[in-house]
């Protein structure tokens, strides 16, 4: 192998890695319900500050999904996680 690619395979392996790490903090699944939550919360939020008929389209759809997820894209190797919460 050369040099560049061992560098690109490296960091494709750090990126998953890294990626497989990610979820809703807190040590007890009650306490990961929490974080996932207040990140509803925060989101939601935000949306309604820039978007304020958001309120009302959510309010009357049948179910709405909040997710927190981090996408990497390194030359030809690409990764992804994520997590949220689905209402309906």
């Amino acid at each position: 192998m050369t040099r560049f690619p061992m560098k690109t395979a490296l960091a494709g392996l750090l990126i998953v890695l890294l990626s497989g790490c990610m979820s809703p903090q807190g040590a007890s699944n009650a306490a990961k319900r929490q974080s996932a939550g207040q990140m509803r919360s925060d989101t939601l939020s935000k949306l309604y500050q820039i978007h304020p008929q958001a309120r009302k389209q959510i309010a009357n759809s049948v179910g709405y999904g909040v997710f927190n997820n981090v996408g990497v894209n390194l030359l030809v190797v690409s990764a992804g996680n994520g997590w949220g919460i689905v209402r309906n």
